[in-house]
């Protein structure tokens, strides 16, 4: 009796992600035969698996799954087989910035477009620029895109070619705005204005800081006749030993430095540590009884503190200190309103319509700049400039005064920054709704 010829045959497999290990459901599974011309397409279910009951034949069986790379197996299947396991490699993550073509300025709730250009990818990914103009596409398929940006401000977006064959953290996409009418005059006006309010607010930062002039802490002064108290002590007798009340002293000296260098931004941390390494010189002579080390450490110690004592340009205590970074901070966002408005000016791209929103700048971003220093008052950081890195103090008044600039002068930035802190502190992430 002859064997009954097979006329279908099961085929499962199990669809994983190739990273994580873990089963995917929802896969697109087909199972082509294109000897007799049959297709047929199936869903992984909810553990990831999938099974096919087909005519015995040669089959080619492919995995996709938006977000993944498609991934395909082939062969000629006679008899009933398990274990056709797919793994599939997640996409690449695509992040960028939309952009005004000419001002260069970020553009928000834009709608970006990706589109594939190789025929395995077959559908359409969407997303939105949030309120700094950044956008992500999160598990993008590897091969080549097309990216259109849209908005309601702006001329149809040219499709740009992407080749996303890695994660891209930083890509930039272009949009020009729609033309509106250039008002010279408008822009002229606002130029002068504020280049005006520049300058007399340099004039009145410099009649302030020369009518309320810095004084110098009242520590400070007790701390620099203490030292000069026992330096004339030393200097009158043969040994330090001799002096019955050094050792008093150098304890209350030790004492007041301790409120100051706690209490007070005065002093940066490198002078800091010069003033920590001289009293420990000052200790170790007075413990050895050398008259020479003795003096010397005092001497240097009056140096350093007195350097204080003259009265600076900057206001270091509070609240003084406060208003000096929101002069800085004006200044900053001053500059940068006059050198937009003579880029926009230059290149007749000066629309009255901006006008609510440099006057909102001016007001806001130097509060907002205070907002950061304050902040980063609080730690110490490095700045990294090419190969070499410089740790920046903000209790030092000419730093502070520094970054305050350049903060305001950049405002989208600093807005950004100001706007992730928030959503870290409140533990609440924008979310920008993608397909």
């Amino acid at each position: 009796m002859s064997a009954q010829p097979i006329t279908e045959i099961t085929i499962k497999g199990l669809v994983l992600d190739k990273e994580k290990k873990q089963p995917l459901s929802h896969v697109t599974i087909k199972a082509i035969n294109q000897e007799i011309d049959l297709e047929i397409q199936k869903k992984t279910v909810q553990d990831g698996t999938y099974e096919f009951r087909l005519p015995p034949g040669k089959w080619k069986i492919t995995a996709s799954q938006p977000g993944y790379e498609l991934v395909e197996l082939e062969g000629e299947f006679k008899a009933d087989v398990s274990g056709q396991d797919f793994h599939l490699p997640p996409g690449c993550n695509l992040k960028g910035t939309v952009l005004w073509n000419t001002s260069k300025e970020r553009v928000s709730r834009a709608i970006v477009k990706a589109i594939p250009l190789e025929n395995q990818i077959s559908y359409v990914r969407y997303t939105q620029s949030d309120g700094d103009g950044d956008f992500d596409f999160s598990m993008l398929e590897k091969g080549k895109w097309n990216l259109v940006g849209m908005h309601e401000g702006s001329l149809p977006g040219k499709p740009v070619e992407v080749n996303v064959d890695k994660d891209i953290p930083n890509f930039s996409l272009y949009l020009d705005r729609r033309m509106g009418t250039h008002d010279a005059r408008w822009g002229w006006g606002f130029l002068i204005i504020i280049s005006l309010l520049l300058v007399s607010m340099v004039l009145l930062y410099i009649r302030l800081h020369a009518v309320y002039r810095p004084e110098p802490d009242p520590q400070i002064k007790v701390l620099a006749n203490l030292l000069a108290q026992g330096i004339k002590e030393v200097q009158a007798l043969d040994k330090p030993s001799d002096v019955k009340t050094l050792a008093v002293l150098v304890a209350t000296v030790n004492d007041t430095w301790i409120a100051i260098s706690t209490n007070t931004k005065i002093f940066p941390a490198d002078e800091k540590k010069i003033v920590n390494d001289l009293l420990a010189k000052l200790e170790m002579g007075i413990q050895q009884d050398e008259k020479t080390s003795v003096l010397a450490s005092l001497e240097a110690l009056k140096l350093s503190i007195e350097a204080r004592m003259v009265s600076g340009f900057f206001w270091i205590g509070e609240p003084w200190r406060f208003l000096e970074v929101l002069f800085w901070g004006l200044a900053g966002i001053l500059v940068f309103l006059i050198s937009q408005t003579g880029y926009y000016l230059r290149w007749e791209r000066f629309y009255i319509q901006g006008l609510p929103m440099h006057i909102s700048q001016a007001i806001t971003i130097p509060l907002i700049a205070l907002v950061f220093v304050l902040l980063l008052s609080q730690v110490s950081f490095n700045l990294t400039l090419t190969d070499s890195t410089v740790q920046l103090d903000i209790s030092d008044p000419r730093i502070l005064a520094a970054v305050s600039f350049v903060l305001a002068s950049q405002p989208w930035d600093l807005i950004k920054f100001l706007r992730r802190t928030s959503e870290s502190l409140t533990g609440k992430e924008e979310t920008e709704p993608k397909k």
